[in-house]
């Protein structure tokens, strides 16, 4: 991992300049940072990671969710960028790109008021899913989301739905699933979805970061500046 001055091309019709105020580190990130590739997508050449930040377009706050936004300036499509309610920080109008994922897969389940739904996994992701639901599980669940990405916790989330539910992988998953023992939940009638992108749904997300009525800053464990930003890494692989 490398600092280098890159210097930004020419504006375009409808793209904006934003300084970049804070930016989180998703799995995604670490992935290719260590390995260079998730599944078929391979870094082929030098890359900028993060694609969950908040920054200022001149006299307006934004919130933006696309690929290299580890660095002090980005030029971006107008229309990629949401404006965050006033009394929310830059910290926040970042993590709202983790109720987006939460929002996104609500929705590909179909969750309704009647639904019983299990979340596996507890990591931000899955507390950022659980916020979007705001129900407790008491029975068997009809709708799960898997919010972890590994076989272990895709095997949990599928054994867990009810017959004839829906389970929803959120994201990459690691590892081979190749041979994964999928005939019994065929059985069941298991409706298998998948979740990877999040598009329109970040207006909801910052709805609901905006009613205040949550915490969102309890996500966040440690802070590093932008020139500390590989132990920042090393931090978030460990």
């Amino acid at each position: 991992m490398i600092f280098q001055r890159k210097y930004l091309g020419k504006l375009f019709l409808l793209e904006v300049v934003l300084a970049v105020d804070c930016a989180d580190i998703c799995g995604a990130d670490v992935h290719f940072w260590q390995e260079g590739r998730i599944a078929s997508n391979v870094v082929m050449e030098p890359a900028v990671l993060g694609h969950e930040a908040s920054g200022v377009c001149v006299d307006a706050v934004a919130l933006i969710c696309v690929d290299g936004l580890l660095q002090r300036y980005i030029q971006q499509d107008a229309d990629m960028c949401y404006k965050l309610s006033d009394h929310l920080t830059m910290e926040e109008g970042a993590l709202c790109a983790l109720l987006a994922v939460g929002v996104a897969a609500v929705r590909r389940v179909k969750v309704g008021s009647n639904s019983k739904v299990l979340i596996v996994g507890s990591g931000p992701i899955g507390l950022a899913t659980s916020i979007i639901l705001l129900e407790s599980m008491k029975c068997i669940p009809d709708k799960v989301i898997d919010c972890h990405g590994s076989q272990e916790s895709f095997k949990l989330a599928i054994r867990s739905t009810a017959w004839g539910g829906t389970c929803c992988l959120v994201g990459m998953a690691s590892g081979d699933f190749a041979n994964f023992p999928f005939m019994d939940d065929m059985m069941r009638e298991i409706k298998i979805t998948s979740n990877f992108h999040h598009c329109n749904d970040y207006r909801t997300a910052i709805g609901v970061a905006s009613q205040g009525k949550y915490d969102l800053l309890k996500m966040i464990t440690h802070h590093f500046t932008m020139e500390s930003a590989s132990c920042a890494f090393d931090k978030a692989y460990k």
